[in-house]
């Protein structure tokens, strides 16, 4: 049913990088799952966690709107649940800004500001 890599992105890879304390729902990567699968593990885990559990999950690189993580499927391993590779988005790319939204096209480049706490 899932297939390697599963990536955390989002609030999640905050929380899996120990940026902040929890995510109020779970945001992910898969590269392949059908809709009917994500809503049978939705279900479970509301049965589990209660009815405000929420997954969300994109199939696509374009995880902010027209913004696009070209390498998401390597991003680094946090380790593994089960058999499947638990990845999450690079710091960089959490906090990754693009300087301009306002027309254009072509390769985005990114002004990034790392919290405090990653700063030499």
């Amino acid at each position: 049913m899932l297939r390697s890599p599963i990536v955390l992105v989002g609030g999640t890879a905050l929380a899996g990088w120990r940026i902040r304390s929890h995510s109020h729902d779970v945001d992910i990567y898969i590269p392949e799952i059908s809709a009917d699968a994500v809503e049978i593990v939705e279900q479970e885990f509301r049965a589990r966690h209660g009815a405000s559990f929420r997954l969300d999950v994109t199939t696509g690189e374009n995880v902010w709107g027209s913004i696009l993580v070209r390498d998401i499927a390597s991003s680094p391993t946090l380790g593994t649940i089960a058999d499947l590779e638990l990845r999450a988005l690079r710091i960089e790319d959490l906090f990754g800004t693009p300087p301009g939204l306002v027309g254009g096209s072509g390769p985005m480049k990114y002004h990034v500001e790392l919290p405090n706490k990653f700063r030499d």
